[in-house]
């Protein structure tokens, strides 16, 4: 189970629970990973980067949600967001416990640095205001439409993932 914590993930947690009584176990663990893994570098590509310290400080647990952060941890790609390459850090190491998760576990992506949330509320001038909220509506939508049946990113196949 994917959860972002936000006012719709009540809603989106159910409709994912409803697809997996539909699906295949196999399919249905692709696509909760491509999920998280979606969530994860969504989340990490929209962080504005000053220091790199909100960035690099995306991480990625099972079960219950890391609480800490590191004022060390930053992310080295600095400000290449749009250049495919920035973020690779937390994207990977997040992509490794994303693949170790059980199927009937919550997947938490969490940011704690103090200020995560004024970034998030547009305190930079980089990024857009609501890089979660946007990020959990993308995602919504991706899900949907592959619920749906139409073509879509989601449920993709091993090779897609990570």
């Amino acid at each position: 189970m994917v959860m972002i914590v936000h006012n719709d993930a009540t809603a989106f947690s159910s409709s994912i629970q409803a697809f997996a009584k539909v699906m295949t176990r196999d399919k249905f663990r692709l696509v909760i990973r491509k999920i998280g893994l979606e969530a994860l570098t969504r989340l990490v590509r929209k962080t504005p980067v000053d220091t790199g310290r909100a960035r690099g400080n995306w991480q990625v647990s099972i079960g219950t949600p890391n609480l800490d952060y590191d004022d060390e941890m930053k992310d080295p790609s600095g400000g290449e967001a749009e250049a495919g390459s920035g973020g690779m850090a937390p994207i990977r190491a997040g992509d490794a416990v994303i693949k170790t998760a059980p199927l009937d576990s919550i997947i938490w992506i969490t940011n704690n640095l103090p200020y995560i949330q004024k970034l998030d509320e547009g305190g930079s001038h980089q990024a857009p205001t609501g890089m979660v909220d946007s990020t959990m509506l993308e995602l919504q939508t991706m899900f949907e439409r592959d619920h749906q049946g139409e073509a879509s990113d989601l449920g993709g196949n091993e090779e897609g993932i990570g």
